[in-house]
C-alpha cells in the first residue's frame, strides 16, 4: 500500500498552537509522534507553553500566595537537582526541546491539577530558619560590592517567616545591627534580646495558619514593649491580625514588579514589587488602626499603622527594586523611629 501522505501545513498548525497532544497530532495525521517531533526540529516550530496548559495553570497557581520557585528555577550549580548540566565538564548538557516540550506539558498540567492551593496552610516553619543568627551584610554598592556593618547600630530582632536577604540587607544598610529568629520564636526569646525593635519578615502560605503561633507572639510583643515594629508582606499580614484585622484570600494574586501603589496619606504613588494572593481585609480594621497605602490595580489593602504608636507594616516588597528605588525610605523611617525621629 502507498504511504499516508502527511499534511505538514496541518501538523504544524497543530504544533504551535498547542491545542492538543502531540500524539494526537501523529494519530490525526497518520504518522508516529517521532516523524512529527523530527519535522519540528527540521522546520524550528516552537511548542511554547499550550493554552490547554496554561489556562489549567493560570487557574490553578495565578492567585496562590509567595509560590515558591521550583529548584529547577532557583539552583545554578552545576549538577544540582533541576539542571541539565553535565557536571563532568561544567557545561550545559544537550537537551531535546521536543521531548521536554512534551513532558514539561503533561508535568505541567498533573502538577496544576494536584494543587489543593495554600489556604490553611502554614510553610513559614518550612522555610524559616533553624536557630537565631546575627546579620551585618549590607546593601551591594559600587565598588566594594556586599560591605559588613561596622559601627554600632539599632538592635532589631528580625523573625524569619522566610525572609529574603536583601530585606535583611536593607535594614543592615538603615543602621540597624539585625539578630534574625525563627519564624517559632516567643515574646520572651524576642525580648531577651534587648530589642530597639521588630521587624515581622515576608514568607509563604497562608496567614492564618501562620498566625496562629505568630499573632500571640506580636500581640505579646506590643503589650510587653514600647518599641518600632515594621512588617512586609507576610509579616503585614500577621501584624493586621494580631491588631484585630483579618486577612482574604484573593481572586487575583498580586505578583512581579512595577504594580503602582498609592500612600493615602501623602498622593504619592510607588512602583512596587508584589507576590502575595491574600490581603488585608481593609474594611476589618479596627479603631486605632489606619489604612496608609492602597493598590492602584484594584484598591486593595497594601499598608496599615498604628495611630498612635510606630508601628507599621506593607503589603509590598520595598528592598526589591523594580527599577526604581520607591520604597526604601521604609527602611529610614524605621531607623528614625528608633531614634525617637520618626
Amino acid at each position: 500500500t502507498r504511504p499516508t501522505r502527511v499534511d505538514w501545513v496541518k501538523a504544524e498548525r497543530f504544533y504551535r498552537a498547542g491545542i492538543i497532544r502531540v500524539e494526537a497530532i501523529a494519530q490525526k495525521l497518520g504518522c508516529t509522534r517521532q516523524a512529527v517531533y523530527k519535522k519540528a526540529k527540521e522546520k524550528g516550530w516552537t511548542r511554547s507553553l499550550s493554552p490547554r496548559v496554561h489556562s489549567v495553570v493560570t487557574c490553578k497557581l495565578d492567585n496562590e500566595p509567595d509560590c515558591q520557585l521550583p529548584t529547577s528555577a532557583t539552583v545554578n550549580e552545576p549538577g544540582k537537582p533541576g539542571e541539565h548540566t553535565d557536571a563532568r565538564h561544567n557545561v550545559p548538557a544537550p537537551v531535546d526541546a521536543s521531548d521536554v516540550h512534551a513532558r514539561e506539558d503533561e508535568a505541567l498540567v498533573e502538577a496544576a491539577r494536584d494543587f489543593r492551593g495554600l489556604v490553611g496552610l502554614d510553610l513559614a516553619r518550612d522555610v524559616t530558619c533553624a536557630q537565631s543568627y546575627r546579620w551585618d551584610e549590607m546593601l551591594w554598592a559600587w565598588p566594594g560590592g556586599h560591605a559588613k556593618r561596622e559601627t554600632p547600630g539599632h538592635r532589631v530582632v528580625a523573625i524569619d517567616y522566610g525572609a529574603k536577604r536583601n530585606i535583611l540587607r536593607s535594614l543592615a544598610s538603615a543602621g540597624c545591627d539585625v539578630t534574625v529568629l525563627p519564624a517559632t520564636a516567643t515574646a520572651d526569646d524576642v525580648l531577651a534580646l534587648n530589642p530597639q525593635g521588630v521587624f515581622l519578615s515576608n514568607g509563604p502560605g497562608d496567614p492564618a495558619a501562620t498566625g496562629e503561633y505568630a499573632v500571640p507572639m506580636i500581640r505579646d510583643v506590643l503589650d510587653r514593649a514600647d518599641i518600632p515594629m515594621f512588617g512586609i508582606c507576610l509579616g503585614h499580614q500577621m501584624l493586621a491580625r494580631a491588631l484585630g484585622a483579618q486577612t482574604v484570600k484573593m481572586n487575583h494574586g498580586h505578583h512581579g514588579a512595577n504594580h503602582p501603589v498609592k500612600d493615602v496619606e501623602t498622593g504619592k504613588v510607588e512602583i512596587t514589587s508584589m507576590n502575595h494572593g491574600f490581603t488585608v481585609d481593609s474594611q476589618s480594621l479596627p479603631d486605632g488602626v489606619v489604612e496608609t497605602h492602597v493598590s492602584l490595580f484594584d484598591g486593595s489593602n497594601c499598608g496599615i499603622r498604628m495611630s498612635d504608636r510606630p508601628v507599621w507594616s506593607v503589603q509590598y516588597h520595598p528592598e526589591a527594586s523594580p527599577g526604581p528605588q520607591d520604597s526604601y525610605y521604609l527602611f529610614e523611617r524605621f531607623a528614625r523611629a528608633m531614634d525617637g525621629t520618626a
